[in-house]
């Protein structure tokens, strides 16, 4: 399944278009990307959104039963197969960010019987992390 998130990214669009017109931007979608990876990785180790939302509680049976099994560590990570299977792709325009286990989807969305804990995003901070990018990309370009 193709999970799609979508934010407010004219800022970023306009300066990136900029960029673009003089210079190969895989250099510029690679850094973006990697701002990409820290932010589902930052929700994984804090438990919370990229927006900063703290993930519901695991529900009480299944949290004893996972400390009966001797795992009491933070939530998705269990085993670890979810947050290693992020992976980035990057190009001359574009930057993403996915996870290829196929459970991620359920995490990221929710069921109707497991409440979403969202690890894909970008907060304000990323954002700005973003903008600096593109900025200290036309701050050289003008310098040359």
């Amino acid at each position: 399944m193709h999970i799609e998130y979508k934010f407010d990214t004219s800022t970023i669009q306009q300066k990136f278009k900029k960029l673009a017109q003089v210079m190969d931007g895989r250099d510029i979608t690679r850094k973006v990307a990697g701002v990409l990876r820290q932010e589902a990785e930052k929700a994984f180790d804090q438990e919370k959104t990229p927006e900063g939302e703290s993930w519901e509680k695991l529900n009480e049976d299944y949290k004893k039963r996972r400390d009966a099994a001797g795992y009491t560590g933070k939530m998705l990570q269990v085993t670890g197969d979810l947050v290693t299977s992020l992976n980035i792709d990057y190009g001359d325009n574009f930057a993403v960010i996915g996870a290829s286990e196929s459970y991620g989807q359920y995490h990221q969305m929710g069921t109707e019987k497991m409440p979403a804990r969202p690890f894909l995003g970008l907060s304000d901070e990323g954002v700005k992390e973003i903008q600096a990018i593109l900025d200290r990309e036309l701050s050289k370009l003008a310098q040359e």
